[in-house]
């Protein structure tokens, strides 16, 4: 089986100071091309070649036969609850995630973000959504957006759902306001549905993200 590694991590085992050219590896591009025992120079923490060129005279070789390194994958719709989970990710190829709501992603934001631009990263890129309005009222919906823009989050997101008939579904006043006030704030609104009508109402409303496919 082959073991596929994602290109953050190619990225940085390689130190700085120092050319390193990783060979014989199987390179997937992601533009549907294949390049069979490629040669991936690295420098000073950034990947400065993909080919089928020599190593670099004098380069450090690090042999990648039987391996395929593609670039990293990025999940659009995750919940992170820990640092910890960050590292998983890595392991397993995504580098980037998209965590679309939860009560510590403003926390785990302040955390990680200020090491997201080193080459050196090791674990994935974590972008949020911070905590997901539960609003009644119009009014209610726009000062829930003020405090999610004030934190700085990527986007807003809610969720327009009745779990299956146990509770109540925000209302049309509610999530119209949520919308409106997002784009005045120059935010993208990533909406929860589950049913085709209420994707829909939101997209005609210019929801950006549908989060969920829908029945």
């Amino acid at each position: 089986m082959r073991i596929f590694v994602a290109a953050l991590l190619v990225v940085a085992s390689a130190g700085f100071g120092q050319e390193r050219a990783f060979v014989n590896a199987r390179v997937i591009d992601g533009t549907g091309k294949t390049v069979e025992r490629a040669t991936i120079v690295v420098r000073d923490g950034r990947i400065m070649s993909v080919g089928s060129a020599a190593a670099p005279a004098g380069a450090e070789r690090i042999d990648l036969a039987g391996k395929t390194v593609m670039p990293g994958l990025v999940n659009a719709h995750g919940h992170v609850n820990s640092a910890d989970q960050l590292d998983l990710y890595a392991r397993y190829g995504v580098t980037t995630v998209f965590s679309l709501g939860g009560d510590r992603e403003i926390a785990l934001r302040d955390q990680t973000r200020a090491q997201q631009g080193t080459a050196s990263l090791s674990r994935a890129r974590l972008f949020i959504a911070g905590p997901i309005p539960t609003s009644k009222t119009a009014d209610e919906a726009r000062k829930a957006v003020d405090a999610i823009a004030a934190a700085h989050t990527d986007v807003v997101k809610f969720r327009l759902d009745d779990n299956l008939g146990r509770t109540a579904k925000m209302p049309a006043e509610a999530y119209s306001a949520i919308l409106d006030e997002g784009h005045k704030k120059g935010m993208r609104v990533a909406v929860h549905v589950v049913t085709l009508a209420d994707a829909k109402a939101v997209l005609k409303l210019g929801a950006d993200i549908i989060a969920h496919s829908v029945s």
